[in-house]
C-alpha cells in the first residue's frame, strides 16, 4: 500500500501528511487512555516526572522506552506493541527518500536486496555482546533488520500484475505449508522472525485478500486494535482477571474502543472537509 501511495504522488507534503494522519491521531487517543488507566490502576507507584516523559516518548517515536517504575504495572510494559511505530516511521522515510533508486528495478535486484537484508537480520544476534549494550539496544530499534519484511510487500506491489494471479490461485497452499513448518519448527530466523513462515504468511494473506474482493469490511478497526489491545490486557492483569475471563473482557473492550475510535476519526475527517 505504501509503494502504491508513493507512485501516486511526487509531493512529499501530501505523502507525509497521509502517513502522519494514518498513525498519530489514533495513537495519541490511545496514549491518553493508556496514561489514564495507569493513573487509575497504578497511582501509588507513579513517579510523575517520568510518567510525563513516558507519555511524550509514547506520543513521538520512542515507544520502545519504558521507565523502571512502570515495570511493575501489568505485564511490565504498559503498551509494548507500540515499539513498532518507530520502525514503521523509519520505513516511511527511507522508502520515500530512496524511491527513485528503487523504481523500475528488475526482479533480480529485489530478490538479491531482500536476501541481503534477511542475512543482516539473521546476523543481529551475533552483534549482541560485541558492542556496548546501549548501542545494541538502539540498533534493535532500527528498521534495518526488518526491512526485508517490508520489501516483500514492495516486491508484490511492483510486480502485482504477474504475481497476483499466482497468489490468488495458490493461496490455499500457504495453510498446509504454514502448519507443517510450524509443527516441524524448520526455519531460518532473521532476528525474531522465521523467514520462510513470514514469506508464506505474507504471500498467502495477499492471495486470500485479492481472491475474495467482495469481503469488504467497511469499518476497518485493525489499527486501533493494534494501538489499544495491550492497554486492556494490562488492566485485566492489574485487577487480577487472569485466564478466560480476562481474555474475553480485554477482547470485548478492545473491539468496543477500536470501533468508537474509528467512528470518531471518520467523523472528525468529514467535519474538517466540510
Amino acid at each position: 500500500m505504501i509503494w502504491f501511495s508513493i507512485k501516486k504522488t511526487n509531493n512529499p507534503k501530501v505523502y507525509f501528511k497521509k502517513r502522519f494522519l494514518r498513525i498519530y491521531p489514533e495513537l495519541w487517543g490511545g496514549i491518553i487512555v493508556e496514561i489514564f488507566t495507569i493513573i487509575i490502576f497504578y497511582r501509588e507507584h507513579i513517579q510523575w516526572p517520568k510518567l510525563g516523559l513516558f507519555a511524550l516518548a509514547q506520543a513521538t517515536i520512542f515507544q520502545f522506552w519504558t521507565p523502571e517504575f512502570l515495570r511493575g504495572y501489568g505485564c511490565g510494559t504498559p503498551n509494548g506493541s507500540l515499539w513498532t511505530i518507530c520502525v514503521i516511521v523509519q520505513f516511511y522515510i527511507i522508502i520515500w527518500v530512496a524511491r527513485k533508486f528503487f523504481c523500475k528495478r528488475k526482479l533480480l535486484f529485489w530478490i538479491l536486496s531482500t536476501t541481503m537484508l534477511m542475512i543482516i537480520g539473521a546476523c543481529t544476534g551475533f552483534v549482541e555482546g560485541k558492542i556496548p549494550d546501549i548501542l545494541y539496544k538502539l540498533y534493535c530499534q532500527t528498521v534495518v533488520q526488518y526491512l526485508w519484511i517490508f520489501f516483500l510487500g514492495v516486491i508484490v506491489a511492483e510486480y502485482i500484475d504477474n504475481l497476483l494471479p499466482l497468489l490468488k490461485k495458490y493461496c490455499w497452499v500457504s495453510i498446509p505449508i504454514f502448519i507443517v513448518w510450524n509443527l516441524l519448527e524448520i526455519d531460518i530466523y532473521s532476528r525474531n522472525y522465521p523467514i520462510l513462515m513470514t514469506i508464506v504468511s505474507c504471500l498467502g494473506c495477499l492471495g486470500f485478500a485479492y481472491k475474495f474482493p467482495k469481503i469488504n469490511i467497511k469499518t476497518d478497526i485493525s489499527y486501533p486494535i493494534y494501538i489499544s489491545h495491550m492497554i486492556f490486557v494490562n488492566i485485566m492483569i492489574s485487577i487480577g482477571w487472569i485466564g478466560i475471563k480476562g481474555f474475553l473482557a480485554s477482547l470485548g473492550l478492545t473491539f468496543i474502543y477500536s470501533y468508537l475510535s474509528t467512528i470518531i476519526k471518520k467523523s472528525s475527517s468529514q467535519n474538517s472537509i466540510l
